[in-house]
């Protein structure tokens, strides 16, 4: 059905003027119960639509937490991972560095040849470190300061959701 004009006050109107105010009406292309549009009066009411409006359920309901996939967006710096999936990243970012140093040492490349290679690892790692200092609470530039990555590979996130999403182990599903 097509939206037609109406007159913004709602009150009967031939042609251009009004028939209770006899001013022209004003138009906003939106539509009302009753109105008028050059002589026809257009019904809106018992329609025979082929289409039942279906009654909807609007039952207030908490937000759902899916908990995330290991290494699911590995090269992104947002949200947080636990200490296992942090350990396995090492020592995948490590076995890749040793496969490229290998290769790259066999076929006689040079040392810029190989930090070329290197740039994926070290954008992994640090991802990697920042969504773990993420999951104990902290910004990932944390990861800068001396021994701190002792504490992320043994200390335990923060429990429950924090300001940078919720828990990777699902603590927070049966808060």
């Amino acid at each position: 059905m097509a939206i037609k004009d109406q007159c913004i006050n709602c009150k009967s109107f031939n042609g251009n003027v009004c028939l209770l105010t006899n001013v022209a009406p004003y138009y906003n292309q939106t539509s009302c119960e009753r109105y008028t549009k050059r002589g026809i009066i257009l019904d809106k009411g018992n329609s025979s639509s082929p289409i039942t409006p279906q009654p909807t359920n609007n039952v207030a309901t908490e937000p759902i937490f899916v908990k995330q996939g290991m290494f699911s967006q590995p090269f992104s710096f947002s949200g947080r991972i636990r200490r296992l999936e942090y350990f396995i990243s090492g020592i995948l970012a490590y076995i890749y560095a040793l496969m490229i140093g290998f290769f790259v040492g066999a076929s006689g490349g040079g040392e810029g040849t190989m930090y070329l290679f290197l740039i994926p690892a070290y954008w992994f790692i640090w991802a990697q470190g920042a969504k773990r200092c993420h999951d104990r609470g902290n910004s990932g530039w944390y990861q800068l300061i001396p021994f701190y990555g002792l504490w992320m590979l043994f200390g335990d996130g923060d429990e429950f959701e924090n300001e940078y999403g919720p828990d990777p182990k699902g603590r927070n599903i049966n808060r």
